[in-house]
């Protein structure tokens, strides 16, 4: 009897976690795909709008956070509605809730890749990117180029769950 394997959508994180040891790795190998993908230059742009708890938030940006599954518990007490904003009052709080208001503010960075490599089209997405362990690099070595291709493992994808 033959039967194909079956691949759950947690395999991805898995290899991630295993093939991507850090958030420094995961870096490399995404930057390794804009090299691929014949790109003359690669912005690396990290926006770290909260190192802090904010003291001030917008009605758009309260009611935004307010939308989130990860929204602590106690954010709608850190905050008090003024005239026009959303006011943090942090006497209001147990340290305990502070940090995970914290904690919540600082998972808000964001890391943006940028890069004007060659674009996939549908094709290379479905037949290549989306498909795991594929040889394509190994037939295709070199890109258009002349750069000998920095990828090998078709891992770079799977560095995003790092």
């Amino acid at each position: 009897m033959r039967l194909p394997f079956k691949v759950s959508a947690r395999t991805a994180r898995l290899i991630g976690r295993e093939n991507v040891s850090n958030a420094e790795g995961a870096i490399i190998e995404l930057v390794k795909n804009a090299y691929d993908a014949d790109a003359s230059i690669c912005i690396v742009y990290l926006d770290n709008k909260f190192e802090n708890i904010p003291f001030i938030l917008s009605e758009e940006e309260y009611d935004g956070y307010l939308t989130l599954n990860s929204v602590p518990a106690a954010f709608k007490d850190a905050f008090e509605r003024s005239v026009t904003d959303y006011i943090f009052k942090p006497a209001k709080l147990s340290e305990f809730d502070r940090q995970d208001i914290a904690k919540f503010f600082r998972n808000r960075i964001r890391l943006y890749i940028i890069d004007n490599g060659e674009g996939m089209t549908g094709d290379i997405i479905a037949n290549h990117w989306m498909t795991i362990g594929t040889n394509n690099k190994q037939k295709n070595i070199i890109t258009h180029k002349g750069r000998v291709k920095a990828g090998e493992k078709g891992i770079g994808r799977f560095a995003l769950d790092r």
